[in-house]
């Protein structure tokens, strides 16, 4: 398992999903559902949905809805 796996079990109870999986709430996610290339880039780096992304960079979250 390499890192990434590792830290998104620990974190998210599954591993690091291959592209088309949301890492937070295992969905399917396709490029559709991104409003920006930034969060399209992110996903790639992350997994995040868009959801997940707004909800984890928006500076007024308490992290209570992830």
């Amino acid at each position: 398992m390499d890192n990434k796996s590792i830290v998104a079990t620990m974190i998210y109870g599954r591993p690091f999903p291959e592209v088309g999986t949301c890492v937070c709430h295992g969905k399917p996610v396709t490029e559709a559902d991104f409003k920006d290339e930034v969060s399209k880039k992110e996903y790639l780096l992350s997994r995040m949905c868009q959801k997940s992304q707004d909800e984890f960079f928006d500076s007024n979250n308490d992290g209570d809805d992830i």
